[in-house]
């Protein structure tokens, strides 16, 4: 059985045209969609503080790899191809994100922590009995995919959503990952883009496939017997939840926006301290035949921010997005010696608004 091993890619995205381009990756990126089967919908942000409702919805990978490129967009795609779980008849793969989580106040970790955490992913993954056939690595962590086999489509296992359902649970118990991110309408990144957090204030990673990945199909049943006597009772954490986190930036940028105020430092901390409160006080139980939560409803309905008059403001051009991204660096900067000659308010301004069209432009 071949080894997963620690990879961390660049964070500099100043080729990323050559790079998301580059015939290898591209030949791969196919490789990995082929996988699944056909009829993929793909879709990409057009504002990254909306996972859902932001979401961009084509069948043209160009037209998403264009986004990743000039627009700073994520690239997505529904793994078992349908985006409303109810249409899905059957599934393609089972599948885990793992991810090294935030510190105590709710920031994500510095790369070094994210390396150890990362180390510990790829232990739980090469010792268990079924190999992953696709390890996508992430700027936080790791999607791992076990695509099921063309026996299982033969034998309808892959369309007892219940059978799948409860695989799904024992996989999250096993390797603590986040059951929200393992909907049947589940959404993950496709390798060989770009990930994207400029709202957080993070430089783009460049999300590859882990060497070792074989893209070997495995049985649903392979993984019922790996996981023997693993639970699939399962407690769902909002504190670790990737929707939660962004339904609650949704809702602080949604708030600040409407006082014509910047998200504050404490923005992050603020939200941790709301979603682990939320843990203590409404414990949410899983048990073996209850359906994993779906989106929440408020992130799928459309609002004004989907009408493409609306999004397109928001949408800079790729010699826009250079000149606010100076003027921001440019704010950042004279921000420093305003505050140290006693102008202390035209430095918290300077501050103030580089923050604002940093979080309003997905730059800086």
């Amino acid at each position: 059985m071949l080894k997963f091993e620690l990879s961390f890619n660049p964070f500099d995205d100043k080729s990323a045209q050559n790079d998301v381009n580059r015939s290898g990756y591209v030949n791969m990126r196919n490789r990995f969609l082929d996988s699944f089967g056909g009829g993929h919908i793909l879709c990409y942000n057009n504002n990254p503080r909306k996972k859902i409702s932001g979401m961009n919805h084509t069948s043209m990978i160009s037209e998403v790899i264009d986004n990743n490129i000039k627009n700073s967009s994520d690239a997505y795609f529904y793994i078992n191809g349908l985006r409303k779980k109810d249409d899905i008849n059957s599934v393609r793969a089972c599948y885990i994100d793992l991810d090294a989580g935030r510190d105590s106040n709710g920031h994500y970790f510095s790369p070094k922590i994210v390396k150890e955490k990362k180390n510990q992913f790829l232990t739980m993954i090469n010792s268990f009995a079924v190999q992953p056939t696709w390890v996508v690595d992430t700027r936080n962590g790791y999607q791992v995919y076990w695509v099921l086999c063309d026996k299982d489509h033969q034998l309808g296992l892959t369309k007892n959503k219940k059978y799948w359902t409860g695989i799904q649970k024992k996989l999250a118990n096993y390797f603590n990952a986040d059951i929200r991110a393992m909907k049947i309408n589940q959404i993950f990144r496709i390798p060989y883009t770009w990930w994207r957090k400029p709202w957080e204030g993070k430089k783009s990673y460049f999300s590859t496939l882990l060497e070792g990945c074989s893209g070997k199909k495995v049985s649903i049943v392979q993984l019922q017997e790996a996981l023997t006597g693993q639970s699939a009772q399962i407690h769902v954490q909002s504190a670790k939840s990737s929707d939660a986190w962004y339904e609650s930036w949704r809702e602080a940028s949604k708030k600040a926006d409407a006082n014509s105020v910047p998200l504050t430092v404490d923005a992050a901390t603020s939200i941790l301290n709301k979603l682990v409160k939320q843990d203590a006080n409404n414990v949410l139980v899983l048990n073996e035949d209850d359906d994993i939560p779906d989106y929440n409803e408020a992130d799928i309905d459309e609002d004004e921010d989907t009408n493409p008059i609306f999004s397109n403001k928001c949408i800079p051009n790729e010699a826009q997005l250079r000149l606010l991204s100076t003027v921001v660096d440019f704010l950042n900067q004279v921000s420093t010696p305003l505050f140290f000659s006693n102008n202390k308010f035209l430095s918290a301004s300077a501050k103030d608004l580089a923050a604002k069209l940093s979080d309003e432009f997905c730059v800086g």
